[in-house]
């Protein structure tokens, strides 16, 4: 996303931080009382993690950030005192799973998510799909019509956000309509 587009500045409120796993009930709130600033995401992250006593690069978000040298460890400088709060507790790397594991976790994480599809009809291959595609999912067919790779779709939705001619749709698992169809009828 950063490479889309870069914010000219990021807060980060670490007021209170989350300790083990999170969102919600799994976490334990840790009361930091620090506020972090920065006109650079990547660099805030790093900063960020060294406040808590984590190696930038066992963060897979800001593991990729480096290697595409959005922000280096060493040049990562802080204005100010950054206070050490650890040690926080590092939960183990996620493995890739494999298998039959891969395939239910795959086929349950497609029955919420929703995912982009192109209506071949409506696509005037313009290609502002693919410039608005940073993982590089999207490319023109040889018939000069927008395609989507899943196996490279991060599933941001700048595709269809960008599209002029709304060639591009969003369309989601049953379980992804049967949700959108409760708020609909309870009016969330």
């Amino acid at each position: 996303m950063y490479e889309a587009v870069n914010p000219a500045l990021n807060v980060m409120d670490a007021i209170t931080g989350l300790d083990k796993d999170g969102p919600a009930a799994n976490g334990k709130p840790r009361e930091t009382g620090v506020i972090l600033v920065s006109r650079s995401g990547p660099a805030l992250d790093i900063a960020a993690c060294r406040m808590i006593g984590f190696d930038p690069l066992w963060v897979p978000a800001l593991r990729e950030a480096i290697e595409r040298k959005l922000a280096l460890p060493e040049e990562v400088s802080v204005i100010g005192q950054l206070p050490v709060i650890a040690p926080y507790v590092k939960l183990p790397d996620l493995k890739p799973k494999s298998g039959f594991s891969k395939s239910f976790d795959d086929f349950t994480f497609d029955q919420f998510i929703m995912k982009p599809e192109v209506k071949r009809s409506r696509c005037g291959g313009c290609s502002v799909c693919v410039t608005s595609c940073v993982p590089g999912a999207m490319s023109l067919d040889k018939d000069g019509k927008a395609v989507i790779d899943d196996s490279k779709c991060i599933r941001c939705y700048c595709c269809s956000e960008f599209c002029p001619k709304q060639a591009v749709s969003l369309h989601g698992g049953v379980t992804n309509h049967a949700m959108r169809g409760m708020r609909v009828i309870l009016g969330l």
